[in-house]
């Protein structure tokens, strides 16, 4: 469903403004004194920035709250003051994102959200807050294995696909072994990695992780994994649109009608979620060549060549198996990097190679990540503990 979120608040004239309180200025890095108090900052460029994240104490009582940033910039005639509100809905509701949030959790997480932005003394009603702005958005699915899968071997086969080069590619290695894979650009970017590793990582540090604050849900997870059958393990698959204009375009392309500024109550929907998690999945299976995670050996993939291809030549036929073992080793992109084709180069490599029938993988991950997001059961932890697989 839902998890990250950025929403924006536009604050008025700060002589008028009752959103965040006066008592609470001095919490903020650095103070708003100077920019709701007279006499005003005078500010020595166009924008100032100012934090008020997650306090020491609150991580110590388990506390999870939104990151909050003002961002004040200048304009004709005055300043413009904007509220960034980011938050995971998972963790604020349930202090963990691996329980997923439905449609009946929208009216509690506004009101949650508005009760938490108190304590922080920032007064938005629950109202205030299903018509705010939507700056970004993950939509998440937790795709539980256990059955034996490894998440990792999951990852290491989608890193195979041709991923446009117009994206950057990140593959992030984790001390422990695990993998996750980031293909993503400054608007929108596809995550995908083994929850279990990436908590397990995030007991030393957070850097380099995909995800932020997994210090809150680390002790109901040990207490879970200490009754959870060893085969359990949970792939992460993440969509994120973050810009306004990205959240339009991608949402509208899928069928959605959202208005040009699209607001909280515009976007929590299960449909929507569902689209956006799917339509990535199917990018990523288009990008898949077909042969891609095969394990016969050598002599028994050139024997179905021949097979599918009785007219195919000895050196063609070569052509495709050290085509088919440099993508199953390494992938598309790095292999067309090694190769040193240009564009118009590797079309016509990719034609050549359409023009032959070739062996159809009997590994495909896509099903069952694709079968778990259709049917979309909200993942609860509590629903595996204890049990015997």
């Amino acid at each position: 469903m839902l998890d990250t979120l950025i929403l924006v608040i536009e604050i008025g004239d700060p002589k008028l403004q009752k959103i965040i309180a006066k008592s609470s200025f001095d919490d903020w890095s650095p103070s708003l004194r100077g920019v709701f108090i007279p006499p005003f900052i005078n500010m020595s460029g166009s924008s100032a920035v100012y934090h008020l994240n997650t306090t020491k104490q609150d991580k110590k009582l388990g506390i999870y709250a939104p990151r909050l940033t003002l961002y004040v910039q200048r304009v004709t005639g005055g300043y413009r003051r904007l509220l960034y509100i980011e938050f995971s809905a998972p963790k604020l509701l349930y202090g963990n994102n691996f329980a997923e949030i439905g449609v009946s959790d929208y009216y509690k997480l506004c009101n949650k959200l508005s009760s938490i932005l108190a304590t922080k003394g920032v007064h938005l009603s629950s109202n205030q807050l299903r018509y705010a702005e939507v700056k970004a958005i993950h939509f998440a699915k937790n795709i539980v294995f256990t059955d034996g899968t490894e998440p990792r071997d999951v990852i290491n086969y989608l890193k195979k696909t041709e991923i446009s080069l117009h994206k950057k590619e990140c593959e992030t290695k984790y001390l422990n072994g695990g993998d996750a894979l980031h293909i993503f650009t400054n608007a929108h970017s596809l995550c995908i990695y083994d929850k279990l590793r990436e908590l397990e990582k995030a007991k030393i540090s957070e850097k380099g992780n995909l995800e932020k604050d997994s210090w809150c849900q680390q002790e109901y997870v040990k207490v879970f994994l200490a009754d959870a059958p060893e085969t359990f393990k949970v792939l992460r698959v993440e969509s994120r649109l973050l810009n306004r204009k990205t959240i339009v375009r991608e949402l509208r392309a899928l069928g959605h009608n959202v208005p040009d500024r699209p607001k909280l109550k515009d976007v929590y929907s299960l449909n929507v979620a569902k689209a956006m998690l799917l339509s990535e999945l199917s990018n990523l299976e288009m990008a898949m060549p077909s042969s891609v995670g095969g394990r016969e050996p050598p002599n028994e993939y050139l024997a179905e060549v021949k097979r599918l291809n009785p007219e195919i030549t000895p050196a063609n036929a070569l052509m495709l198996l050290g085509g088919r073992i440099m993508v199953n080793e390494v992938g598309v992109n790095v292999t067309r990097k090694v190769l040193g084709c240009n564009s118009r180069q590797w079309y016509d490599l990719k034609k050549r190679f359409k023009g032959y029938n070739l062996p159809e993988s009997g590994v495909n991950y896509f099903a069952e990540v694709r079968a778990q997001i259709n049917k979309f059961k909200l993942l609860n932890l509590d629903d595996y503990r204890g049990e015997v697989v």
